[in-house]
């Protein structure tokens, strides 16, 4: 699959689709791919471990019946952040494969 290229509405190219090179990724702002995947698979690993706690402190709460509601409140903070973080880096690193001929087409329609 090829890419192709063309102009936004500030009249710079930018490269759509995908199977592009490497220089093709720094183009579009992308960085570099092994750091952008090791940022989400950190993302990941945190959400898991935030998982794991918050499932751990529930257990010892519904079913050892331990005083562990401050614990618990702060694993869900930690827990709401892990899953906020996780969302960032997973829509940070979407990029859609094609782009259809009339979404272009519209914005330069409205470019005119």
């Amino acid at each position: 699959m090829g890419t192709d290229v063309c102009t936004d509405t500030n009249n710079e190219s930018r490269v759509i689709g995908g199977g592009g090179t490497a220089r093709d990724a720094s183009d579009r702002g992308g960085g570099v791919h092994a750091r952008g995947a090791l940022r989400t698979w950190a993302s990941a690993g945190g959400w898991l471990f935030a998982q794991v706690l918050w499932l751990a402190l529930a257990y010892c709460l519904e079913f050892r019946g331990l005083g562990v509601f401050v614990p618990l409140w702060s694993a869900s903070l930690l827990f709401l952040l892990a899953n906020a973080w996780l969302m960032v880096e997973l829509m940070g690193r979407h990029t859609p494969e094609t782009e259809t001929k009339t979404a272009v087409n519209a914005r330069k329609s409205r470019v005119e």
